[in-house]
């Protein structure tokens, strides 16, 4: 398997030694004279010919330098084992072929005295042929030239916007003179990319297979949402949406004195008809433009989108024409959504960009007045294409909240009105969550029910399991408690996980019937209510009356506070997700965990000169390998430490083989743990596999299985018996039904979960955060 790109720990350096438990030298028993024997033996049978040694010694020092080349370039050492690995298989496919032709001359030898010998000469003759196995491929010309013939390299274009003059040194006279330079972004042409994109294996095939939810009360994906299916009315065609993303970063030093020079403005889209769990793979986020963030503010984010509206516009009328093993035929792409942060999308869609302006929202047309004590949407008006029109033509963005009419607005299937899709990632995690959790830390604080100083050291010593470590939150400074609506000091991962571990860090302190506690367990409920992956039509009403009795609650906890535009976004929720189905699909926290990479290349290149081409070439450089390997469904799974047993030597036997429907005979891959989407499952985590009107139903892992290329897993059953509202946590117990074995993919999330017990007095329970409520 590819290694992840993490940096590999002296575990996993051990691997291979620990996966091939088979070739570990037994210990034998034998006398000093049978060792002198034995040895001198060996040396009879191994004494390395005149010049072989030397041979050995050349290659060894060979390959070190080789891997310490790599080691000394800036390249996280898991890309290094990547290299090693695949030129290792490179080097063996390459022996391969050789030992074929040796094969068949020393067969003909044998058969008969006198061998061909225009035979031997090509034989020897592919030995010198593959002397040089890189000729071919060595420079990056011959490279790029050889991808493109394959089709997996599709190269950015430089797209020229304008001119500017800058400074420069001529080096042979030493003046400093002006000249021109022109200003420019990087584009990815989308009819070829898409095409490289969906005619990868598997890809097809699981776009033709997705299908509308079978129950009409349920929303489960995109498909059941109003907006999509007033796109499809009777039309035959098969529809491709496309997820538009757009987002800032600094590619440099964020805290040195070119700040804000390198930062880089990303266009990425992702097809949002593939499978949830294959869209959570950052090789099916496609990178379709870059730009320096000076070069967009300079000529507005409209001439940057110039070309892609063209390519949009182009592909709708005409389809797409596609060949590939699952689908010959023509599809139709389209601008289903743009996502991103709230800012980003405001400035991309035409809004305004201040929300503190007299109408800040993208969803209506609420004042700001209003909008700082309203506790529902009821009686708002909508934006929509028509009053849109209207207020464009009144050109005074402080009376509309309007600043221009997006070049977005020239497609024939989209309007910058319909956009509907939020920014949950930065409503939430970035937004209400710290908000609201300093407000409630400061109320039990003051009231004597916890000190800072406790709260910390219970932050710093709880129990977050394998799964949450790496999210552990950060202590909370003074200094952010006393500004509640300012910078928390955690990252959107580490305000979630202290949001869910939050109710049993502080289960023994919290009085039962604090108000504020209340609030903060609204929030959580709206939360997973929010970023679950099913959600009823009736759960949306149900979820628009816990929005109401939250922002109540806390306009009467804190009279002094008004409500935040984030807050006001919120209150639209209910409804966006009967217009575009549950709304995780369209959060922006994994597309932003794609700029890593670009930051890393950045770093690695040390090239400044044009950023946003060096970033984009190696991106699709990267992209080209992955075409190549036509596995793009692969879901990212890395399986560890996998050793062959025999069904008969498992305690559950009769049952694997049963599952399996194979013999006890018949040897399995049995595995230590298995990476996937950057989950990991391991022995004695749990997970959820189905979700019931009782409740969720929970399993601890037992074992997990490799057969016939799928992973499996031995289950024990585990009750919830009920919720506890004050831990927010299910309350779980041991079953006694039997095991069960079940595939992977049919379990209802891959996300482990971590069984734990809670500060206080109760140390004999069992609780499981859920991390959403489906309703």
């Amino acid at each position: 398997m590819v290694p992840q790109e993490n940096d590999i720990d002296e575990n996993d350096r051990d691997d291979a030694d620990e996966n091939n438990v088979n070739m570990v030298p037994q210990e034998i028993n034998m006398d000093e004279n049978d060792r002198n024997e034995n040895d001198d033996n060996m040396m009879e049978d191994d004494l390395f010919q005149p010049g072989e040694e030397e041979n050995v010694a050349d290659i060894l020092e060979t390959v070190a330098l080789f891997i310490a080349n790599m080691k000394a370039s800036s390249v996280p050492y898991s890309f290094i084992q990547r290299v090693i690995t695949e030129v290792e298989l490179l080097v063996v496919t390459i022996v391969k072929h050789l030992q074929a032709g040796v094969d068949d001359l020393v067969r003909e030898i044998k058969d008969k005295s006198f061998p061909d010998e225009a035979k031997c000469d090509n034989v020897l003759g592919e030995f010198v042929k593959w002397q040089r196995p890189f000729r071919d491929l060595k420079t990056q010309h011959q490279q790029d030239k050889y991808f493109e013939g394959r089709g997996v390299l599709v190269k950015p274009s430089e797209v020229v916007l304008g001119e500017t003059y800058v400074t420069q040194v001529d080096n042979s006279t030493g003046r400093v003179q002006q000249v021109q330079k022109q200003d420019t972004y990087q584009y990815i042409p989308l009819e070829t990319l898409l095409r490289a994109h969906l005619e990868q294996p598997g890809v097809m095939k699981a776009i033709l297979d997705q299908s509308a939810s079978k129950d009409k009360d349920v929303l489960e994906t995109y498909r059941d949402g109003s907006y999509f299916q007033s796109k499809v009315n009777d039309r035959e065609d098969i529809l491709i949406p496309l997820l538009l993303y757009n987002d800032d970063f600094e590619a440099g030093n964020p805290l040195g004195s070119k700040k804000g020079v390198n930062k880089l403005s990303m266009f990425y889209l992702s097809v949002l008809c593939l499978p949830k769990r294959f869209q959570a793979s950052l090789n099916n986020i496609l990178l379709i433009a870059s730009a320096q963030s000076n070069i967009v503010a300079k000529y507005c984010i409209d001439n940057v989108l110039t070309k892609l509206v063209e390519d949009f516009k182009k592909l709708y009328e005409t389809g797409l024409t596609i060949h590939c093993e699952d689908y010959s035929g023509v599809v139709r792409p389209f601008l289903f959504q743009v996502i991103g942060d709230n800012l980003g999308l405001h400035q991309l869609l035409g809004y305004c960009c201040s929300f503190s302006a007299n109408y800040p929202c993208r969803f209506c047309k609420v004042s700001k007045e209003i909008l700082h004590r309203k506790t529902n949407d009821d009686g708002l008006i909508w934006r929509d294409e028509a009053n849109f029109a209207e207020d464009l033509a009144i050109g005074d963005v402080s009376q509309t909240g309007i600043k221009r009419s997006s070049i977005l607005n020239e497609l024939t299937s989209f309007h910058v009105t319909d956009n509907k899709a939020p920014d949950v990632m930065h409503d939430f995690l970035e937004g209400i969550m710290p908000f609201e959790i300093k407000l409630t830390l400061n109320s039990l604080i003051e009231d004597g029910q916890i000190t800072l100083q406790e709260l910390n050291s219970r932050i710093a010593s709880f129990n977050y399991g394998f799964v949450d470590k790496k999210n552990r939150p950060s202590p909370i400074q003074p200094s952010a408690l006393r500004t509640p609506q300012g910078p928390s000091g955690q990252k959107a991962a580490q305000v979630k996980c202290l949001a869910f571990y939050l109710p049993l860090i502080l289960a023994d302190s919290v009085e039962e019937t604090s108000e504020h506690w209340e609030l903060f367990l609204l929030l959580l409920d709206i939360y997973k209510i929010v970023t679950a992956p099913s959600i009823s039509l009736q759960g949306t009403y149900f979820l628009k009356a816990l929005l109401q009795d939250h922002h109540q609650l806390f306009l009467q906890l804190y009279e002094d506070r008004r409500l935040t535009p984030k807050h006001h976004f919120i209150l639209h929720y209910p409804k966006l997700i009967r217009i575009l189905g549950p709304l995780e699909q369209y959060s922006s926290m994994r597309k932003e965990g794609k700029h890593k990479c670009f930051k890393r290349w950045a770093r690695a290149c040390n090239n400044y000169q044009n950023i946003a081409k060096t970033v984009s070439i190696r991106h699709q450089q990267e992209q080209s390998y992955y075409f190549l390997m036509r596995d793009p469904l692969g879901c990212d799974m890395n399986i560890k430490n996998q050793v062959p047993v025999e069904i008969s030597s498992l305690p559950e036997a009769e049952l694997v083989s049963s599952s399996l429907r194979c013999p006890v005979s018949t040897v399995i891959v049995l595995a230590e743990n298995i990476e996937i989407q950057s989950y990991e499952l391991r022995p004695n985590c749990m997970v959820l596999i189905q979700w019931t009107d009782d409740g969720p139903k929970y399993a601890e892992v037992k074992h997990i299985l490799v057969w016939k290329g799928k992973v499996y897993v031995i289950l024990k059953h585990w009750t919830a018996t009920h919720f506890n509202r004050q831990r927010h946590a299910f309350v779980v117990e041991e079953s006694h039904q039997p095991l069960i074995v079940k595939q992977l993919c049919e379990l209802l999330s891959w996300r482990p979960l971590h069984r734990l017990k809670c500060h206080g007095e109760d140390q004999v329970s069992w609780y499981i955060i859920p991390t959403f409520n489906l309703v």
